[in-house]
């Protein structure tokens, strides 16, 4: 089956991206422009676009148009609880991600409890979510 219009157009954008032809910061043609040069609809160029867009080799720019977007360099960080002088690795990361995820954890469990003690639970090591039934017959917290 052969490849959809789009996705050649856009496999040849991102060809010129990556070959350096069409420069990280540089702006593209406008969809006029694009439309002509490859000879096909103003949506088959959005859809090529937006494919790009997708992947992050392009922004847009509300009123001005589309960039290539610059390279980012990803920011590597070692997480480890013990710090190494010769190799700079370390620094109590690893300990600080660890207190991090175990709050979250216990936020989550609270939650669970609070949601279950207001669907009709009990538990025992939660104070507040003990149910008594009222004069009424219904139940209360």
């Amino acid at each position: 089956m052969p490849e959809p219009t789009y996705r050649r157009i856009a496999d040849d954008l991102r060809q010129r991206i990556e070959s350096g032809v069409l420069a990280p910061g540089s702006k593209l043609p406008t969809e006029l422009a694009l439309r002509d040069a490859y000879g096909v609809s103003r949506s088959t160029i959005r859809d090529a676009l937006k494919w790009l867009l997708n992947r992050r080799l392009v922004e847009t720019r509300h009123g001005q148009g589309t960039f290539v977007a610059s390279k980012n360099e990803p920011f590597i960080t070692t997480l480890s609880g013990d710090w190494q002088p010769k190799t700079g690795h370390g620094g109590g990361e690893g300990q600080a991600a660890r207190e991090e995820v175990r709050a979250m954890i216990v936020r989550r469990a609270n939650a669970i409890r609070r949601s279950a003690c207001a669907a009709g639970g009990s538990f025992r090591d939660v104070k507040a979510c003990t149910l008594r039934p009222r004069r009424s017959g219904s139940l209360s917290t």
